[in-house]
């Protein structure tokens, strides 16, 4: 009974750990996994999914690829009416009888866990039984083997690697659907370290764990960290975490790890005490704060969510600069989705839209003009800051108000961007015309060390003569820098001359040695 496990991922990059579980789990049966992105076009996926020729389809339902997904579905369904349609999924999961009747093309709905639902689903159509509409059924954590191999490993190359240590959230925020599973739920420790070290030993880049919060156990999490540490040559590992549960052990252990191994993602997504008390999201900024800042040479993701109740434009404006002060290594600004199943959907001031992913319009607090202005702004922080490509020049630029600066930033970018979205390398330029020359030389480190090979902005005067890049090798001759010309750029610009080394990227001033190139 030849099945197939299908997800649309929102991204080329990502890769869905749920399929593998899945596969993994019921590897008896004759089961292949074909994963696209929600940008693929859905005739192509289709074409595909059909010279499978499976007996049983099985489609992954989520916020992001709900109406593509649908849309897949019910066309192999037309074209191969006597497949079986099975869905799983928080999409289908949440209301399954209701999905049912909406969707009449969906034979069965695996419902909230997956791995010994669907297993008891294709053994009760392997022994040619009539399985009930929805499936659910438990799964302890100890029954569940590690899901990759070589060959899949192989297969994702190019593509994150996901991975959990545990399932469950200890918190209940409102908004969350882990606020409707009770407690957490840990695998073994044996099971960790057995992942871990395959990903180490097959030398995977990155490798995210997807744990709700990753360090709810401290004791446990520093216990992973340390093997970590011990064990990976060159895999970076994700983490999430939730700040103001770090003690100095975990800091100082995280402090110690090599440059780049450990990204950590933190969920702030307000400061408002009120809207905190209201999503049941309680916790100590300040303790949080200061956790974070004692941080060093990690790369930090900050989250927040606009949307929350109690929170309205000027209150929003106030938590971003607050998270914006810890200088994250990326800020999310992220709109808060009204999800079925969760407390805050029953709430009648937020209003969003009815289907997936059920993002808010508007709320008491924040009107709806007000949500697509702060969409303008999350497409400035995304340009101009997450990019990391103009950090020198927004460093000094935040240095009042960091909220205004990207306020003002989104207009000019609204304005700019009128008749289509400006190449990154046009965004120098944007930055000169609305500030000038007080960040003229910021601009234009920015750019040298961002950008090894495109020409320099409009704003940028231009001194090398003709016998400049002799005088410039005859300068690396001269120091025994051995270097792939390609990975430096010489430049004479604003009576100075650059050296730029792009393997340490890094600018060095070489105007007092060759300042003879300037005079010619």
């Amino acid at each position: 009974m030849k099945t197939v496990l299908t997800a649309l991922n929102a991204r080329y990059s990502h890769s869905n750990l749920a399929l593998a579980y899945l596969k993994k789990h019921c590897s008896d049966f004759d089961i292949i996994i074909c994963e696209y992105t929600i940008n693929d076009d859905v005739f192509k996926i289709y074409a595909d999914l059909l010279e499978k020729k499976a007996k049983v389809y099985c489609f992954s339902l989520y916020i992001w690829n709900t109406n593509q997904t649908l849309n897949l579905a019910q066309m192999i369904k037309i074209a191969m009416p006597d497949a079986v349609i099975i869905f799983g999924g928080p999409e289908c999961s949440y209301n399954s009888e209701e999905f049912l009747q909406r969707n009449s093309f969906a034979d069965y709905v695996v419902a909230g866990v997956g791995e010994n639902a669907l297993r008891n689903l294709l053994l009760m159509l392997k022994n040619g039984e009539k399985p009930p509409k929805i499936i659910r059924a438990n799964t302890d954590l100890d029954e569940i083997s590690f899901p990759y191999s070589k060959e899949s490993i192989e297969r994702l190359k190019n593509k994150i690697i996901y991975f959990e240590t545990s399932r469950g959230c200890p918190f209940n925020c409102t908004y969350c659907l882990s606020s409707a599973c009770e407690g957490v739920r840990y695998f073994s420790m044996d099971y960790v370290k057995h992942g871990l070290k395959f990903f180490f030993d097959n030398n995977v880049p990155l490798v995210k764990l997807i744990d709700r919060t990753f360090n709810s156990d401290i004791k446990r999490a520093i216990e992973i960290i340390r093997f970590i540490i011990e064990n990976s040559n060159t895999t970076k590992v994700h983490l999430e975490v939730a700040p103001h549960l770090l003690n100095d052990e975990m800091i100082n252990l995280l402090n110690s790890a090599p440059k780049d191994m450990f990204q950590l993602e933190m969920g702030i997504q307000t400061t408002n005490e009120k809207s905190l008390t209201a999503i049941n999201r309680r916790f100590n900024f300040d303790i949080s704060s200061n956790n974070i800042k004692k941080l060093k040479r990690i790369h930090i993701h900050l989250d927040l969510i606009a949307g929350l109740p109690y929170e309205d434009y000027d209150s929003f404006s106030r938590s971003f600069n607050d998270v914006f002060s810890l200088k994250p290594s990326m800020l999310q600004l992220g709109f808060l989705k009204v999800l079925h199943g969760t407390k805050i959907a029953e709430r009648t001031d937020i209003y969003s839209v009815a289907f997936a992913p059920y993002e808010v319009l508007h709320t008491k607090w924040l009107s709806a003009e007000e949500l697509c202005k702060l969409k303008q702004i999350e497409n400035a922080v995304e340009r101009f800051y997450n990019s990391g490509a103009f950090s020198k020049t927004i460093e000094y630029l935040t240095k009042d108000d960091a909220f205004k600066l990207f306020e003002a930033l989104s207009e000019a970018l609204k304005s700019a961007e009128a008749n289509g979205p400006l190449p990154r390398v046009k965004l120098y330029n944007l930055l000169y015309e609305n500030f000038g020359d007080k960040i003229k030389n910021l601009l234009i480190s920015d750019f040298l060390i961002n950008n090894k090979d495109a020409k320099l902005p409009s704003f940028v005067q231009i001194d090398a003569p003709k016998s400049f890049k002799q005088k410039c090798y005859a300068y690396l001759k001269r120091h025994n820098i051995e270097v792939d010309f390609k990975d430096i750029r010489f430049e004479a610009i604003e009576n100075k001359i650059l050296f730029v080394n792009y393997n340490i990227k890094e600018i060095f001033d070489i105007t007092n040695e060759l300042s003879s190139c300037l005079t010619q």
